[in-house]
């Protein structure tokens, strides 16, 4: 399944598609259609009759995802591999292959070469001068514009701390004035009590100098 853009999918798979109903391209004179529809249960579906015509598909917003075959999947990429990304699983029906008439000469002779190939590894070659190296885009190249974080991506976050940190030292100060007035209101009730206690203290140690009763 192919998806824009391609850094940041915003396709993440079937269940997305399903839940938003999105819009999806294929071939539609393959079974391709037939697969999405009965197997894959979805509804929003587009044919496009060219294979050449499903990057317009994209840039104009009538599709969201494409499900390709995989041989057209890997000339798609081949040509705009910077563009669009694979998501999802490959499902897998056993691929292309070839039909020869039965007890045909040439059956046998058309398998060992394809072996042959397979073995000595000109078959990987070949994969990878038509369709590229599937390392080759692995990076954007310079000429991509890409986008990068930076101080300014994150002002809001500075913004939300500061007034949070801004509001806990203000709680913190008004506390502390509030229990340093409430200890200095009872030292003072304190004092009061002492000072107000004197004379009658004083009355009472003079009565006991002179031999009276408090």
């Amino acid at each position: 399944m192919l998806t824009l853009p391609r850094l940041e999918p915003s396709v993440t798979g079937l269940d997305w598609i399903r839940n938003t109903n999105a819009t999806v391209g294929c071939d539609g004179e393959s079974f391709v259609e037939d697969y999405l529809r009965d197997v894959l249960k979805l509804k929003n579906i587009k044919t496009i009759s060219r294979h050449d015509l499903y990057q317009e598909e994209f840039k104009s917003g009538n599709i969201s995802a494409a499900f390709l075959e995989l041989p057209y999947q890997r000339v798609f990429l081949k040509e705009y591999c910077k563009e669009y990304t694979v998501t999802g699983p490959t499902y897998s029906f056993g691929g292309l292959g070839f039909v020869f008439q039965k007890s045909s000469p040439i059956a046998r002779d058309v398998s060992e070469a394809i072996l042959t190939l397979m073995e000595n590894g000109k078959l990987r070659r070949l994969k990878e001068k038509w369709f590229g190296s599937p390392d080759s885009c692995s990076y954007p190249d310079a000429g991509t514009e890409t986008r990068s974080l930076s101080l300014k991506s994150f002002w809001g976050l500075y913004l939300v701390s500061a007034a949070i940190s801004t509001l806990c030292s203000l709680i913190f100060v008004l506390k502390w004035l509030q229990n340093k007035l409430k200890n200095s209101e009872e030292h003072a009730n304190n004092l009061a009590q002492i000072v107000e206690g004197v004379p009658n203290t004083m009355i009472q140690l003079g009565q006991f100098l002179h031999g009276g009763r408090p």
